[in-house]
């Protein structure tokens, strides 16, 4: 436990401040004494800390300053900062003055997150995601997370990325040095902010999984048109409104396909993305793809015309989303502030158990269509268009990225010479 001093000063640099030093060290943390009314500081008593005049002001500052001592004085007692950064911290961020307990690693990642919104977008920066990813696996793996942020140690890290390599590729192992980058680096701001002493060295590098990286499924045009021509009663469905909602199901998977767009992009559509361009006024979706929107220096807009069908089930849905959605999924019946951490993260909860929704009634199509349920997904029918576009051989791999929302590199690395057989 650090031993920790206050005391009040007058700096010509800082003006009047509370100085907060750990003992022996003669740099420490300052923080600004406000609300004083009209202080005489030639009657300030420094041996004193307090202001020796015994006008109705002098006795209002002096209780300013009693009150701003104790409440950091009770802090020191009974939460047992570490450094004077960390108590400057408790107090500032109002976490540890009630609950008197050390800061812990998902208390400080927390601080971290709502410090990362990125405001010229109204939203959440890419930091923010990235952060908010390693969050919830702390919270699975349920013990580091609540380890006082000081004793975080090399131990720790290995406990972290023992349990990220037990997960599933698709639940969190294939993120294994994302996730590893990013708690380190959480470590070492700590460390920045003399919060903790300890510097994680841990080579996680060396325990990373090989990923084998597949070409991307497709479905066949005939497999494609089964899907779309399939009698929805024979799929099972519970819930209220079940018909109504395998229908829906399968006009998300047609407009993914019809417009190339990802899952994520099209359960986000507004009628606001809907423009008339041209002297034509050719009806098109523009969007600023999720995958892109915080990438640095990407400014390009996805403007896609849209077909025939993708129109189609735009007038058949419209006006069926109070606030104005393309798609009328319930999430899509809230006015969500992307510019707020925590909304950021319940529409990404309620975005994935729809997206899980409608991947489970795909599998339940899989059979009638020829495929196996496992290699079947919403992704499917994105890869499915752009790969029939690329056999088709009708428009140049520029033409196909930019619709898509991707890059040539993209398309040719993934789609350019397959096709799934089946």
């Amino acid at each position: 436990m650090a031993n920790i001093n206050l005391s009040f000063s007058l700096e010509k640099k800082n003006g009047f401040v509370l100085v907060i030093r750990e003992q022996g060290n003669s740099n420490g943390n300052r923080v600004t004494v406000k609300n004083l009314i009209n202080p005489d500081f030639k009657r300030w008593n420094k041996k004193e800390q307090r202001f020796i005049d015994a006008t109705q002001d002098a006795i209002h500052n002096n209780r300013v300053l009693r009150e701003m001592r104790n409440k950091y004085q009770t802090i020191i007692d009974t939460c047992n900062p570490t450094s004077p950064a960390e108590l400057k911290r408790m107090v500032e961020t109002g976490i540890l003055v009630n609950a008197c307990v050390p800061l812990t690693l998902g208390a400080f990642l927390k601080q971290l997150i709502d410090g990362m919104k990125h405001e010229a977008i109204k939203k959440p920066s890419k930091n923010y995601q990235n952060y908010i990813t390693l969050y919830h696996k702390l919270e699975a793996e349920k013990e580091i997370i609540n380890v006082p942020l000081c004793d975080i140690c090399n131990q720790h890290f290995k406990q972290f990325g023992k349990f990220i390599l037990s997960l599933p590729m698709d639940l969190g192992k294939s993120n294994y040095i994302p996730l590893m980058k990013r708690f380190k680096s959480v470590i070492r701001k700590a460390y920045k902010e003399e919060l903790t002493h300890n510097v994680l060295t841990y080579d996680y590098s060396e325990k990373a999984p090989t990923i084998e990286r597949k070409p991307r499924f497709a479905l066949t045009e005939s497999q494609y048109n089964k899907f779309v021509n399939l009698d929805l009663s024979v799929i099972a469905q519970s819930g209220v409104n079940r018909e109504y909602f395998k229908e829906l199901y399968r006009d998300f998977c047609i407009f993914l396909y019809e417009m190339k767009m990802r899952p994520v992009d099209v359960i986000r559509l507004h009628s606001d993305n809907v423009v008339y361009l041209g002297e034509k006024k050719i009806a098109c979706i523009q969007y600023i793809a999720e995958k892109k929107k915080n990438y640095t220096g990407y400014k390009g807009v996805v403007t896609n015309k849209l077909t025939t069908i993708a129109k189609s089930i735009i007038e058949k849905y419209k006006g069926k989303s109070s606030k104005g959605y393309i798609f009328p999924f319930s999430m899509n019946e809230y006015d969500w502030d992307f510019s707020n951490a925590k909304e950021w993260g319940k529409w990404t909860i309620r975005k994935q158990a729809t997206l899980e929704k409608i991947n489970a009634f795909i599998k339940k199509t899989a059979r009638y269509v020829g495929v196996e349920k496992d290699r079947f997904t919403l992704y499917t029918f994105r890869h499915s268009a752009i790969t029939h576009e690329v056999e088709k051989k009708n428009k140049d791999i520029c033409t196909i990225a930019k619709e898509a929302g991707t890059s040539p590199k993209m398309i040719d690395k993934h789609y350019f010479d397959y096709i799934a057989t089946l």
